[in-house]
């Protein structure tokens, strides 16, 4: 049996094998894996689309997801390599902005892998998140305003000197609604943040992680590329059939679908090309972007942003309402759902779920519909199922 080097030399490939077969879901680890290359990366390695300005593969990245997805495995595997490779500024934990400010404006420190493999237990809730997240938003341009300057009266006055932020973190959607606010979700500072969701195959069920044959080869040459990553400096090249297919994509891809999506549809672009030259240092260190990175670009740069309407309907919810979307959530989960199982399964009382499934029904959501036992019970269906469609209009 040929091992996984000699099929592939392509890092995220080599990563996404080395790890196994696990109950993890496959979107944790590749995305680690993307955080992981970017943070070795740095602002040592650039590509250009206005004259005065250099974009850098730097990137935030929020893992969400159930309690006991895999999250923080995911993060803790790419941990454990980056561990190993000299050169890259870790910092895994606790913080508040002021004081990332302050840890940033040493110089040695400006260039920072952010890790907080539980966002609300790292960054807390209320004021004290807000602050924070106003800090991370002002720190992704870095260079871009030069030096940037951070005033309380707990930090004082620091300078933060042209910082490159890489960040990664992990959450539960109803904890990350306690370390952010709708105003953020909404405006600048999610259009900046790749969101991944991924949900556990409750049905893949293994006892022990089935590890490849290879692992530790393959673990040993990740970590050697890893730090060739860190040596690396210049800018990239495009290629003339990568010029070409980004063109083509920005001239046709489509308007942003709603007001909402309007920040992240006009940083799209600079995440795209934050992606191929992540897709580029995978394959070799040659600082060069083919058409092919520009694709793999264009991917990551819809994945991250597809799940962000999920997180701006979580941002809505008020005490009000909050029964209603819990509700929602659970009947398109399972497509189809029985009135005495949302009784069972929400904890609520019987006038809270009718009063919840009244919103969703007005608003045209769900459907209802008796089960087919005969026995008179409510069946209740997200707009879509064929079948409870046919047996509404039948009623």
């Amino acid at each position: 049996m040929k091992s996984a080097l000699e099929e592939t030399g392509n890092l995220i490939k080599l990563f996404m094998h080395h790890i196994g077969d696990s109950e993890v879901p496959d979107e944790y680890y590749l995305w680690s894996c993307v955080s992981m290359i970017a943070a070795c990366a740095g602002d040592r390695v650039w590509t250009q689309k206005f004259r005065t300005a250099r974009i850098f593969p730097n990137m935030y990245i929020i893992l969400i997801g159930a309690s006991g997805a895999g999250k923080g495995q995911a993060i803790k595997t790419s941990l454990r390599l980056i561990e190993r490779v000299p050169g890259v500024n870790r910092y895994v934990g606790k913080t508040t902005g002021p004081h990332l400010a302050r840890y940033l404006s040493k110089k040695e420190r400006r260039v920072l892998y952010l890790v907080n493999p539980e966002l609300s237990a790292d960054v807390g809730a209320g004021d004290v998140a807000r602050a924070f997240m106003k800090t991370m938003t002002k720190l992704w341009e870095g260079e871009d305003y030069g030096d940037i300057h951070e005033g309380t009266v707990s930090a004082g006055h620091v300078v933060v000197k042209s910082p490159c932020l890489n960040w990664i973190a992990g959450s539960t959607l109803d904890w990350l609604m306690h370390s952010v606010t709708p105003d953020e979700v909404h405006g600048g500072a999610f259009a900046r943040i790749s969101v991944i969701h991924a949900e556990r195959d409750y049905e893949k069920r293994l006892p022990e992680i089935t590890y490849p044959p290879d692992v530790d080869e393959v673990a040993e040459h990740l970590v050697a590329r890893l730090h060739e990553i860190t040596t690396l400096r210049g800018q990239f090249q495009k290629t003339a059939q990568a010029i070409e297919r980004e063109r083509y994509w920005y001239m046709q891809r489509p308007k942003p679908d709603s007001p909402q999506m309007e920040a992240t549809w006009s940083r799209e672009h600079d995440m795209l090309l934050k992606f191929a030259m992540v897709a580029s240092l995978a394959d070799n260190s040659s600082l060069v972007i083919d058409k092919h990175h520009i694709a793999a670009g264009q991917k990551l740069a819809a994945d991250a942003s597809r799940n962000l309407p999920r997180v701006m309907q979580a941002a809505k919810i008020t005490p009000d309402n909050e029964m209603a979307y819990k509700i929602a959530d659970l009947i398109k989960r399972h497509g189809r759902i029985t009135h005495s199982h949302l009784l069972r399964t929400t904890g609520a009382t019987a006038d809270q779920v009718r009063s919840a499934i009244n919103t969703l029904l007005q608003g045209r959501q769900i459907m209802r519909s008796t089960t087919e036992t005969g026995r008179g019970g409510t069946l209740y269906a997200w707009r879509g199922v064929r079948k409870v469609e046919v047996e509404e209009e039948q009623k």
